[in-house]
């Protein structure tokens, strides 16, 4: 996977964060891997059609995924990983793919997106790719996501 596609999917992802819950996330380490299965216990999973076709997945844990849903909400206190919070990780998905559709449009890249389907530890789903994924890891003080790209140019 070229870096002119999978950079766009990254610069979303902190600016979204960055915009939507005040967290700053620093890239850590990038690698190629097989694995296709939850690997933390939040996912959200989106589609990708048009120039680019795939999946992507954003991994991070429950503790970390209700922080995130905190900020989306103005600080509101979130005990519990329940529907209301599920409902705001999944829309952060929704607005980083979003975003990176954008950054791809406005470098001549057409892509669509599919609505979020959000997947915790406890739905046993494996994830059926069929090529390479790309996997980048970004930390804060408060957490670890991980932004899995499975996507092929058209």
């Amino acid at each position: 996977m070229k870096a002119q596609f999978v950079n766009p999917f990254l610069k979303a992802i902190q600016d979204i964060l960055n915009q939507i819950t005040g967290m700053s996330m620093e890239i850590k380490k990038t690698n190629l891997n097989q694995t296709s299965s939850v690997s933390k216990d939040v996912a959200i999973l989106i589609g990708v059609t048009g120039q680019l076709e795939g999946q992507t997945m954003i991994n991070l844990d429950e503790h970390f995924a209700m922080k995130i849903a905190s900020n989306m909400m103005g600080g509101m206190p979130v005990t519990e990983f329940d529907d209301i919070s599920k409902s705001a990780v999944a829309e952060l998905g929704n607005m980083i793919l979003g975003n990176a559709a954008s950054i791809l449009y406005n470098e001549g890249y057409k892509i669509d997106i599919t609505p979020p389907t959000l997947l915790t530890r406890e739905s046993a789903v494996t994830w059926d790719i069929k090529q390479p994924m790309l996997s980048t890891t970004l930390e804060n003080n408060l957490g670890i996501i991980e932004m899995n790209l499975a996507l092929i140019a058209k």
